[in-house]
């Protein structure tokens, strides 16, 4: 499964985003000089074959009224660009008609998460796959979550580390086949010892493309009955309320399936105070000991900072 867009996602494509595009691309024929003076403008984004302009919103020019406020960066790839809203985390200086940061914390994810996303809608994504802890950390999130509110033992939640880790690892691929399993069976050693349970996992996978995909096979690689009717619907009731903030429930959930958005809320986790108290952080905080944490948020930091010039 390989999700480039977020309003892709299956909870939100009942989202009717077509007066959104419109308003942004009005604002980008009409009147998009207002972002030049912005201290909040994002680089385009490109690779050798791809090209999307950054498209930032903050209230700055009259035309934005007319656009609805979205949560989620919004890819058009047909206009080429990529737009960030950030009209919820800044606000207008009434004297100088300068935008100031409302939250800097809401702020700071908003961006980072709109900087990965481009990155990886024009095809730079594997760097987010170089670190293995955001990985070990999303096992860890959907496995103690599921172990939890389920009541299962330590045998399943190993099992359904294992599994969530594969999962996740599928998510930076269009194509996942058996060279791609034997790598996360290399990959996944340093996190399960046991090479029996890894393989005994990794062999009851015969097909992992979509979250129904995960949830039957949560049932199957544990046999655990208490899991048989586990669907989306009861998955994102156990997960929904593990971050907060804007739009806290549909990040969590878009999270998912959306290795950038992943990627952004572990580095906040990790990185960022305003978060620390969030399910999330807390799961990286364990996971993150001997230092990996700190080499994962080195590492993103600097992507970052390569992407927007900073």
């Amino acid at each position: 499964m390989f999700l480039r867009n977020p309003y892709d996602f299956r909870s939100l494509q009942l989202l009717r985003m077509e007066t959104t595009v419109q308003g942004i691309n009005n604002l980008i024929i009409t009147d998009y000089g207002y972002n030049r003076t912005s201290p909040f403008t994002v680089n385009s984004f490109h690779s050798n074959d791809s090209y999307l302009n950054a498209i930032v919103l903050y209230g700055k020019s009259p035309l934005e009224k007319d656009i609805p406020v979205f949560g989620h960066p919004l890819l058009v790839d047909k206009n080429k660009w990529i737009a960030l809203d950030l009209r919820q985390c800044t606000k207008l200086n009434k004297e100088t008609s300068i935008p100031e940061i409302r939250n800097q914390s809401e702020f700071n994810f908003a961006v980072n998460r709109f900087t990965l996303s481009g990155l990886w809608a024009v095809g730079k994504g594997q760097a987010l796959h170089n670190n293995s802890f955001p990985m070990s950390v999303y096992g860890d999130w959907l496995s103690s979550n599921l172990t939890r509110v389920f009541g299962l033992g330590m045998g399943d939640q190993a099992k359904l580390f294992i599994l969530s880790c594969l999962f996740y690892s599928t998510l930076f691929s269009e194509v996942y086949g058996q060279e791609e399993k034997e790598k996360f069976a290399l990959r996944i050693k340093n996190f399960v010892p046991f090479t029996d349970t890894i393989e005994e996992v990794v062999g009851k996978v015969d097909k992992l493309d979509t979250i129904d995909d995960f949830c039957r096979l949560a049932y199957e690689v544990t046999n655990n009955v208490r899991l048989k009717d586990l669907n989306f619907v009861a998955l994102s009731n156990v997960i929904s309320k593990n971050w907060f903030g804007l739009n806290a429930g549909e990040i969590t959930l878009v999270s998912l399936v959306h290795p950038p958005t992943w990627v952004a809320l572990v580095y906040a986790a990790t990185s960022d105070r305003g978060f620390r108290n969030t399910t999330i952080a807390k799961i990286a905080e364990n996971r993150g000991r001997r230092n990996v944490g700190v080499d994962f948020v080195k590492e993103i930091s600097n992507l970052i900072k390569t992407s927007t010039g900073d």
